[in-house]
C-alpha cells in the first residue's frame, strides 16, 4: 500500500521529529522518502497493507497537528522503494523565495475534481502546469501551459514571464483567472498564495488533490488529462486509475524513459539513453555497466540491488 502524504504546520524541531519517524518507521516495516522541514512534512511511503492502516493512525498520533494530513492511497504488487529515508531540511517542497510563509487567502480556491473540466474550459482561465519540464512532457491537461522550470525554485520567475506575456487586463475585459495544478497537490498549496499576493489574477483556482485525485475518480473517456503523470517512486508514472505507466528510469541519468524513448539506438538498458549519452564519460558508462551487470545477476536470485536507491531526475 502505496501511501502519498503532507502536510503544512509549525514543527518547532524537526531533528527530533525526525527521529520520532525514524523509530515508528522501523516498527511498521515502512519504506519511502520523508522529508521534514520547520514548515511540515513531505513524502511518499509504503508498507503492507495491514502495516499501513496500522502506521497511520500512530502517525497522527505522534504530532497533533498531522490532523488533517493530506494523504492519497494508491497500490502496487511490488515494493516501490528498497529502504526508509527521512530528510530534514528548509523546505518540504523548494520555492526558494526568502521570508515566504504559506498562508491562506481568500483569493485561492480549491476546484474538486468533478468540477475541473468545466473550469479549465472557460475562456477567462488561464491554465499552468506548476510541474517541471519532464513531468510535463510525459503528460498533462489539454490546453496547459507548461513553465519549463528544471525545478519548482524557477516556478516564481516563471510567473512573472508569464504576467507580462499574458496580462489579465490586456484585452479591457474582466479580469483572467489562473487554474493551477501539480502531481498531489502539495506545490499548489505552497506557491498560490504566493501568485495571490503578487498577481494581477482575479482568482487563483488550484486542483484539490492534485493530478493523481483526478485519475482516481475522472473516468478516462471524461478525462481532459492526456498522457502519463510522473509519481516519486519506481512506478516512474501512472495513468488513469492510478495503474502503473509504461516509463522507466534510465539509470545513467535517472530520466523518465517511454517505450519509444527506450526503442532508440542510443538506449542501452542501465547505462545511458538520448538524454545522457552525450554526457557520461567512459569511466562512468564502464561503471553503469558494471552495476547494470550486478543487478541483472542478483534478479535471476530474486534478490534486490541496493545501489539505485530510487531518486527522480529532479526534485519536486
Amino acid at each position: 500500500k502505496i501511501t502519498a502524504l503532507y502536510k503544512f504546520f509549525d514543527n518547532s524541531n524537526p531533528e527530533e521529529f525526525k527521529e520520532k519517524l525514524k523509530v515508528l518507521c522501523k516498527e511498521f516495516g515502512v519504506t519511502g522518502m520523508l522529508i521534514v522541514a520547520g514548515e511540515g512534512l513531505n513524502g511518499t511511503i509504503a508498507a503492507e497493507a495491514v502495516n499501513m492502516d496500522a502506521f497511520l493512525p500512530r502517525l497522527f498520533a505522534l504530532e497533533p497537528q498531522l490532523s488533517g494530513l493530506e494523504i492519497k492511497f494508491s497500490f502496487s504488487d511490488e515494493q516501490p522503494f528498497y529502504r526508509m529515508r527521512i530528510a530534514v531540511k528548509r523546505e518540504i517542497v523548494t520555492l526558494g523565495v526568502d521570508g515566504y510563509n504559506v498562508h491562506l487567502s481568500d483569493r485561492v480556491e480549491d476546484i474538486e475534481p468533478h468540477d475541473w473540466n468545466d473550469l479549465i474550459s472557460r475562456e477567462d482561465v488561464v491554465l499552468v502546469d506548476t510541474r517541471n519540464d519532464y513531468e510535463y512532457s510525459l503528460g498533462t491537461f489539454e490546453g496547459a501551459i507548461d513553465p519549463q522550470t528544471k525545478n519548482f525554485r524557477e516556478f516564481p520567475a516563471f510567473m512573472e514571464r508569464l504576467e507580462k506575456r499574458e496580462d489579465p487586463t490586456d484585452d479591457g475585459s474582466e479580469k483572467k483567472s489562473l487554474a493551477m495544478f501539480c502531481t498531489g497537490g502539495i506545490r499548489c498549496d505552497k506557491v498560490a498564495a504566493y501568485v495571490a499576493d503578487t498577481s494581477k489574477y482575479n482568482k487563483i483556482y488550484r486542483l484539490k488533490g492534485g493530478i493523481l485525485k483526478y485519475l482516481e475518480e475522472i473516468p478516462e473517456e471524461n478525462s481532459k488529462w492526456k498522457g502519463d503523470c510522473f509519481v516519486f517512486d519506481q512506478r516512474v508514472t501512472v495513468k488513469h486509475g492510478l495503474v502503473a505507466g509504461e516509463c522507466e528510469l534510465c539509470r545513467g541519468c535517472r530520466y523518465p524513459l517511454t517505450p519509444d524513448d527506450r526503442a532508440r539506438e542510443d538506449f542501452k538498458e542501465g547505462i545511458h539513453c538520448r538524454y545522457c549519452v552525450d554526457k557520461l564519460t567512459p569511466e562512468q558508462m564502464k561503471s553503469a555497466a558494471e552495476r547494470h551487470l550486478q543487478i541483472q545477476l542478483l534478479s535471476k536470485r530474486n534478490q534486490k540491488h541496493l545501489g539505485f536507491e530510487y531518486q527522480p531526475h529532479q526534485k519536486r
